[in-house]
């Protein structure tokens, strides 16, 4: 679905499983590069990874979590690497 409004620089982007389940959503640039924040999905539902992209690149703080839901891993990127503290943790 494209924006519209003043400004407008991209596109609502959404990736379903052959399920039809939501794979992953966020906003895709005019060029298609990843923009904003991007949620990722596991088949089951749950949140897999959640963060903000700049021109494609993953920047910003992310979170990462298991199959049943309980995070798995928290922390930022800064130009393209990983950056500071992360924090992991262990399922239940």
């Amino acid at each position: 679905m494209a924006l519209t409004g003043a400004g407008c620089s991209g596109l609502r982007f959404v990736e379903n499983y052959p399920s039809g389940k939501l794979r992953k959503s966020g906003m895709s640039a005019l060029n298609g590069d990843q923009i904003g924040e991007w949620t990722f999905y596991y088949e089951n539902g749950n949140r897999q990874a959640q963060g903000l992209y700049v021109k494609d690149i993953q920047e910003g703080d992310w979170s990462y979590w298991f199959p049943n839901g309980e995070l798995e891993m928290q922390g930022a990127f800064r130009g393209e690497r990983r950056s500071g503290r992360w924090r992991y943790f262990h399922p239940s």
